[in-house]
């Protein structure tokens, strides 16, 4: 939010000068490193299409200038690009190509049948810096399929025209992140109220196109918070127990709590937003990353390759003796991928 903070504030007298120098030097910051993204994502377009492989810019440098008209003006630190389930492989090697390094370590088993097991990996480039997270699913939770394809839209971003998903897939996606991180930024409700607001909406043509990707509790839940938060329109009818707990949520966004509690707090949070079909899948996630050898368990120590299987008993021992809490963390980098801690 430091780009709208800065829009508000930075030029009002009754504000302290060290605090416009300090709102100053932050918009900077975030200038130049959305610049360097939007150039990263330039690149990494330019290199798929060389590729034929189809992608779409999901936030980053082209939300920001299609909701807010500058991609300058929305705090991100990463691209997030999708591509479909059968172009994993090519994507994963067309990054590699440009120098990013993928940083989730996977067991080597995995390999053969990542787009099954995942649904999106982190990538960084070691001389820029500059983080990519490759999907190919929005959410291990939600059936997005062609559905985000079919209807996508090309966006002036950059002096190009940068593919991104259509403005119904779009904002099901948006609520779908939020729902997924526990809405524990107030800049995705500003975008979800930016999106909302933008043009008119057929609430049953939305409600359809969430049932299908088995999101209607997060859409609803996702507008219902931003028209609360911040008076936007309320395209789609919105159950009561959805309200109250957008109204629990509002309460919450500037509460603070520790680690362990926030985690719990989201994981409730993402439960009672699922669809029931979907929670015994959600269920056995949680069980399955709770178990799975991490990167962080491979650096704990070192073993060879054929014995990667006992990484299944060194992950307890690790988390047993460094005392670390096994609870899923909503919402956190851990919950990226099921290698991510």
């Amino acid at each position: 939010m430091t780009p709208a903070v800065h829009a508000l504030l930075a030029r009002r007298a009754e504000v302290p000068a060290w605090v416009r120098r300090h709102l100053d030097r932050r918009r900077d910051d975030g200038t130049r490193r959305a610049l360097a993204l939007t150039r990263a994502l330039l690149d990494g377009l330019d290199a798929f299409a060389r590729a034929g492989i189809p992608v779409l810019a999901l936030k980053g440098p082209a939300l920001a200038q299609r909701l807010h008209g500058d991609v300058g003006v929305r705090d991100y630190d990463d691209l997030d690009l999708l591509v479909r389930p059968r172009d994993v492989a090519g994507a994963r090697a067309t990054l590699a190509e440009l120098g990013y390094v993928q940083q989730d370590q996977l067991p080597v088993h995995w390999e053969r049948d990542v787009a099954r097991r995942l649904y999106v990996l982190l990538y960084r480039h070691p001389r820029t810096q500059v983080e990519i997270d490759l999907h190919w699913r929005w959410d291990p939770h939600v059936r997005d399929g062609e559905d985000v394809w079919s209807g996508a839209r090309r966006i002036a971003c950059g002096g190009r025209e940068i593919p991104t998903p259509g403005d119904e897939a779009l904002l099901v996606y948006l609520c779908v992140h939020g729902a997924r991180h526990a809405w524990s930024r107030l800049a995705w409700i500003r975008d979800v109220a930016a999106l909302l607001e933008s043009r008119a909406w057929s609430g049953a043509s939305l409600t359809r196109r969430a049932r299908r990707a088995g999101a209607a509790k997060m859409l609803a839940f996702g507008v219902q918070l931003a028209h609360d938060v911040l008076g936007a329109p309320l395209p789609v009818r919105v159950a009561p127990e959805t309200a109250r707990l957008a109204a629990r949520t509002r309460r919450d966004l500037f509460r603070e709590e520790g680690a362990l509690a926030a985690g719990w707090r989201r994981a409730a949070l993402l439960w009672n937003l699922l669809d029931s079909a979907e929670r015994a899948a959600f269920s056995l996630g949680r069980v399955r990353r709770l178990v799975t050898p991490t990167r962080a368990d491979r650096a704990w120590v070192a073993l060879p390759e054929r014995l990667d299987p006992l990484y299944y008993a060194v992950r307890p021992l690790r988390l047993l003796l460094r005392g670390q809490s096994p609870v899923p963390g909503v919402g956190t980098s851990a919950a990226r991928s099921s290698c991510a801690r």
